[in-house]
């Protein structure tokens, strides 16, 4: 089974706030917001969005992620994989929204990731993709199914720390960029894909980064 991204779960210090946010931004709005918990904002941690991968056996492939070097958070709710970016795992194998059209994985080690999350996930490495100022990115899908994002070497960024960074899909770009920028949100871009897409790098209010993508 490759699933692939399963749930998208927004966690934030400011509830209300942040669902009030993404409601009027995003084209599925909010509906999976929860309070970033307690111990996680004493170890350091920053309102974020947490993917969860669907897989067919959970405790099975956290352990596996666990031996590569991934530490277990909240009781096994949630992980940080072998290269510093939070992920969590599930069963759930339908998406639970469709507005998700880009995932991307920036570590410092990405041909180590792909390794990992190839045997455990089903990640399957796709065309290179050059973007002129950014670097070399490696397109992936989930077992066969369509490009589903890339990898992203932040080896010579030091700015980035590791993560996963979710793009959604918005039909105007310019006019959600504004918007982010109105209600005290941060926006990086918007830039141009070889393809022709439109993309920018965003933090909410409240200091979680996603990014948006108009097709």
């Amino acid at each position: 089974m490759a699933c692939g991204f399963v749930r998208w779960e927004m966690r934030t210090t400011e509830v209300d706030r942040a669902q009030t946010f993404y409601e009027e931004l995003l084209e599925q709005g909010a509906p999976d917001v929860t309070a970033l918990p307690e111990p996680a904002i004493a170890r350091g941690a920053i309102p974020h969005w947490l993917g969860h991968i669907g897989v067919e056996d959970k405790p099975a492939t956290e352990q596996a992620f666990v031996e590569r070097g991934a530490t277990a958070l909240g009781g096994g709710r949630c992980l940080r994989d072998p290269f510093g970016a939070m992920v969590a795992l599930t069963t759930l194998t339908e998406p639970q929204r469709t507005d998700v059209i880009w995932q991307l994985h920036m570590s410092t080690s990405p041909k180590r990731a792909r390794t990992d999350y190839a045997e455990l996930c089903g990640m399957r490495a796709g065309e290179r993709l050059e973007l002129p100022g950014m670097g070399v990115f490696e397109q992936f899908t989930w077992g066969g199914g369509a490009v589903a994002g890339c990898l992203a070497d932040i080896r010579d960024k030091p700015h980035i720390h590791p993560q996963w960074l979710y793009y959604f899909r918005v039909p105007d770009l310019e006019r959600a960029i504004a918007y982010v920028n109105e209600h005290g949100g941060v926006v990086v871009g918007p830039m141009q894909l070889p393809d022709g897409r439109q993309v920018a790098a965003c933090d909410d209010p409240l200091g979680a980064a996603f990014g948006l993508m108009q097709p």
